[in-house]
């Protein structure tokens, strides 16, 4: 947390940890292999038949929802702070005030984007 949104966590055993552990949690539960019967066989990805029989695409996208609304709030929360002049120096920062958007890089993916190395450390 502090490296990505320049923020000490006090202590394992808060919010912010539990809501970014969700979103591992779901990550792991939903890629094990066998999740979906269309992870077997991809093509069944295009058949709006197997849409109704299955509940997968309804899933992700609950999913992704979770996952972007625990993001999002980390970024509006530092996008304040920079504003403010209150934030920390860390990596989100240098990046929500990088010209992300001049290559071509929408808030979502930039939220995506900044979040990405926190997984890698973890």
């Amino acid at each position: 947390m502090q490296i990505i949104y320049g923020r000490r966590i006090p202590t394992w055993d808060c919010e912010e940890i539990r809501q970014i552990y969700s979103v591992i949690a779901r990550f792991a539960y939903y890629r094990r292999p066998g999740a979906f019967l269309v992870d077997t066989f991809p093509q069944l990805a295009s058949s709006r038949i197997w849409d109704w029989v299955s509940s997968w695409r309804q899933e992700g996208m609950q999913i992704q929802a979770l996952d972007t609304a625990i993001y999002r709030a980390f970024w509006e929360r530092m996008k304040k702070e920079i504003e403010a002049g209150s934030a920390p120096h860390s990596w989100g920062k240098g990046f929500v005030q990088s010209d992300y958007e001049k290559l071509g890089i929408d808030e979502l993916g930039a939220i995506y984007a900044a979040y990405s190395p926190l997984f890698r450390m973890i």
